[in-house]
């Protein structure tokens, strides 16, 4: 459960800008130099009512132009993941 985890919503100059905290330990991960993980970030808009997925956007995976099907929505695609890595 991610009960520690902070989300922020802020507008800005055409949208706004959403800033997410996640312990990273419970994520059960532990930090360090060197660390190279694979994952992608995004976010879905919904259509004018609300009701539907209108627009998906990621961070790493660019073949996200499929909307209105809830199960391709969902799938995982680790091969369009980027990398990760902790300074």
């Amino acid at each position: 459960m991610l009960d520690k985890a902070e989300i922020k919503q802020t507008k800005a100059n055409k949208g706004y800008v959403v800033e997410a905290a996640i312990p990273l330990a419970d994520l059960g991960l532990t930090p360090r130099s060197g660390l190279k993980l694979k994952g992608d970030l995004g976010m879905t808009f919904s259509d004018g009512t609300g009701t539907d997925t209108a627009v998906r956007t990621y961070w790493s995976n660019q073949q996200t132009g499929l909307v209105s099907d809830e199960v391709y929505e969902l799938k995982v695609t680790p091969a369009n993941w980027g990398d990760l890595q902790f300074e």
